[in-house]
């Protein structure tokens, strides 16, 4: 009877054995679909980041370009106001200078008349 023992108690084992390897290629299954799901998700995921730091980095160089516009079009402005104050003080200085020589005459016409 020992010997059945023996033999059943080896059966046994090596049914264990083989449960135990089928229980750990299913484990292995499972880990390997849960990982390649997980990855299919992340390059997805990466994907998505790309396009989007695509559009964003093309709005920034649309953002740039409108930058540069709008400061050639400011120094064209100050220029041009620059220009504008210049043409005032020389009117201004005109005027002035006007307004002296008609003073000057206007008194120098009333001593005339005066006398």
């Amino acid at each position: 009877m020992h010997f059945f023992l023996k033999i059943e108690r080896e059966e046994l084992t090596s049914a264990l054995l083989k449960l135990t390897a089928e229980t750990n290629t299913d484990y292995l299954k499972l880990e390997r679909e849960e990982r390649t799901s997980a990855l299919l998700k992340l390059t997805e995921e990466l994907s998505m980041e790309e396009e989007r730091v695509k559009t964003l980095t093309l709005e920034r160089d649309q953002c740039h370009d409108a930058q540069s516009a709008v400061e050639t079009e400011l120094s064209k402005m100050e220029a041009e106001k620059e220009e504008a104050h210049v043409t005032f003080k020389v009117i201004n200085d005109r005027y002035d200078a006007a307004k002296k020589e008609f003073d000057r005459k206007s008194n120098h016409i009333l001593m005339l008349v005066k006398k």
